[in-house]
């Protein structure tokens, strides 16, 4: 069997039921309207079912033409994807609609963001003349003017108690979003300032660098730098020593910290001692393969390892150590050949 079909549909947010509920009162004793005329989805016994798998047929079969549909657009209902989607089935049925504008939501914000025509406020007494005037026209139903006018004042006394009280959606209102935005622009452009004064001072740092005394330069941007900072430095700085190094010049260094003499076990093993001897990064006798202490580039590899080497030894951050060990599972060591595989070179 069909439903029973409603000649005024009233589309409202489910928040709103106190202000829906008013206007119903309004339409049926100052409008002559049948409260069995009224499709309201918060009344009882008059909600669209949970789950109806075609809206718009459902809505179709409910409303009959010809149709007024009363928009109730407060904030609630421009924050619900439910009234948005209910009022674009409605627009898509082509139905009559008269908007009704709720403060702080505005008339011409009605206009701009559900491109309707007719809008009003539904605190202003001649716009609900309007309304009044449209049931009319559209039913043939209605009261005498003075019994109208009664019901109006009702309706309207305490009406505006009533919308404070109203349930306010959680979303930020225009002008506080652009508010946010303004300083998000300015926290931005603030940024990108900071960032062109760190390259600057990054700039400075690098003409530091070159200069004689390298040692107080270095002194500095330990004093202004983390543990973790001072470590990957220091880290990064072995390998960038080791860039000139023959693979078993590397390896020589990490035997010779674990105080061990490199074997020359194999011929290929040998070929590359051979090729790194004649470069004069190691020294081969019978016993194996040497460093050649005296070359510039093991020189400065050693140093730069051995500094390495006191860092870790003078740590007194346990946070670093504890994170360090946590996310490695075991301490920075110069002698561990995983550190070594991890942190500075493959071995």
């Amino acid at each position: 069997m069909a439903n029973e079909q409603k000649p005024i549909f009233l589309s409202h947010s489910y928040h709103d039921k106190d202000l829906a509920d008013r206007l119903i009162k309004l339409l049926t004793n100052g409008c002559d309207v049948s409260p069995n005329d009224i499709l309201c989805t918060s009344l009882p016994g008059k909600d669209i079912k949970v789950g109806e798998p075609d809206f718009i047929k459902y809505l179709k079969e409910q409303l009959a033409n010809p149709t007024l549909v009363i928009l109730l657009i407060t904030e609630n209902y421009i924050a619900s994807s439910f009234c948005l989607a209910e009022l674009g089935a409605v627009w898509r049925m082509g139905f009559d609609c008269f908007p009704l504008a709720v403060k702080p939501i505005e008339r011409s914000e009605i206009g701009g963001v559900l491109a309707v025509v007719q809008a009003g406020d539904i605190s202003q007494e001649n716009y609900l003349d309007q309304l009044q005037v449209k049931i009319k026209d559209v039913f043939g139903k209605g009261v005498p003017t003075p019994a109208w006018t009664v019901e109006k004042d009702v309706f309207l006394n305490g009406l505006d108690a009533l919308i404070k009280k109203m349930k306010k959606p959680d979303v930020v209102k225009r002008a506080e979003l652009e508010k946010v935005q303004g300083q998000y622009t300015y926290a931005l452009e603030s940024i990108k300032k900071k960032d062109g004064e760190i390259g600057k001072l990054k700039n400075q740092i690098t003409d530091l660098e070159k200069l004689k005394d390298k040692e107080q330069v270095r002194e500095v941007a330990k004093k202004y730098s983390t543990t973790t900072e001072q470590f990957d430095a220091l880290c990064e700085a072995v390998k960038e020593a080791f860039g000139p190094l023959h693979q078993i010049t590397i390896e020589t260094i990490y035997r010779d910290r674990r105080g061990h003499v490199v074997p020359l076990d194999s011929r290929e093993k040998s070929d590359e001692a051979v090729a790194a001897e004649d470069v004069k990064q190691v020294v081969l006798d019978e016993r194996g393969c040497t460093l050649n202490t005296e070359n510039q580039k093991v020189w400065d590899a050693k140093r730069a390892l051995d500094e390495l080497d006191t860092f870790i030894s003078n740590i007194r951050d346990n946070h670093f150590l504890e994170e360090f060990e946590a996310e490695n599972g075991y301490l920075p060591d110069v002698t561990d050949k995983n550190f070594w595989k991890d942190h500075l070179a493959n071995i």
